[in-house]
């Protein structure tokens, strides 16, 4: 069930950049695919206007914490904050966060997984 809900998120981040853009939802793998592609390629263009530039921060935060070989508990512990904070608060704050909970099981999502749905959810509100 935790996976399922994982793509699900996904789906709908999905659908919502594509309506932010006037497109047609799709569900087909391929579609989702090339919507996840371009929100990535933006994410890494370093532009970050509009509602989604948070985001798009945190997604790019996600992507490049794939290339790190081996972070350490430390690196793991402030990315996460990076990205937890890039959609409201400021890294670094202690302010708490507002609105649910979200709780992810240790060794179910590898580390730049957890911060993509970190900042999905953040970003969707869910």
């Amino acid at each position: 069930p935790l996976l399922a809900e994982a793509r699900s998120l996904c789906r709908a981040g999905a659908a919502l950049w594509r309506r932010a853009r006037g497109e047609a939802s799709a569900e087909d793998p391929a579609s989702l695919r090339r919507t996840w592609l371009q929100m990535m390629r933006q994410s890494l263009s370093g532009v970050y206007e509009g509602p989604e530039g948070a985001w798009l921060r945190a997604l790019r935060c996600a992507v490049l914490a794939r290339l790190c070989p081996e972070p350490t508990a430390e690196v793991q512990q402030r990315l996460l904050k990076r990205v937890a904070w890039e959609q409201g608060g400021k890294p670094g704050s202690d302010a708490p966060c507002r609105g649910q909970v979200l709780v992810l099981p240790l060794g179910v999502f590898t580390c730049w997984q957890t911060l993509l749905l970190v900042g999905a959810c953040r970003w969707l509100g869910a």
